[in-house]
């Protein structure tokens, strides 16, 4: 079944390998990243970073039918790239958004999301791997998530 009809039906369990950025080459053999974004009632959507000095028009995504899901291809995008969408609303205000599958951000105060390989990363928990059950499913789990830090701050905007 396609994934963007299983994301668009709320059946897509995968939805990071559907959206975000991902390095690939297109068909000429550039290499480059595919971005994709679901923006249902975006005008237009273009990625913009350092990689086309932050111009907002260079690299427009195509909408993908009637899913909402914008996607494209930048050749020469490199991973530690920084970008954002530049999302054109159905009022034609543009509006720059960080990607929210993005696999890497920058730090405060800069917000930008950073062009990452995940395919490059080396893991090392093969001996919890091994040891963990094969059924995690028939046992109860319970996640908690705090953000203890937007709790409370310094007047300099910090954390404590």
């Amino acid at each position: 079944m396609d994934q963007a009809f299983l994301f668009n039906n709320g059946l897509d369990y995968m939805s990071y390998n559907l959206l975000g950025s991902f390095p690939e080459p297109d068909v000429e053999g550039q290499s480059g990243y595919r971005f994709a974004v679901w923006a249902p009632h975006a005008r237009s959507v273009a990625v913009t970073g350092s990689f086309n000095e932050w111009n907002r028009t260079e690299h427009q995504l195509q909408r993908l039918g009637t899913t909402g899901i914008w996607t494209g291809f930048v050749a020469g995008a490199k991973a530690g790239d920084c970008y954002k969408y530049a999302v054109t609303t159905p009022y034609g205000h543009t509006e720059l958004k960080a990607d929210p599958f993005a696999r890497c951000s920058e730090t405060r105060p800069n917000t930008a999301s950073v062009l990452y390989n995940a395919n490059d990363y080396s893991w090392h928990d093969d001996t919890w791997m091994a040891s963990r059950p094969d059924a995690l499913s028939e046992f109860p789990l319970n996640i908690y998530e705090v953000h203890l830090g937007s709790w409370k701050t310094h007047e300099d905007g910090s954390f404590l």
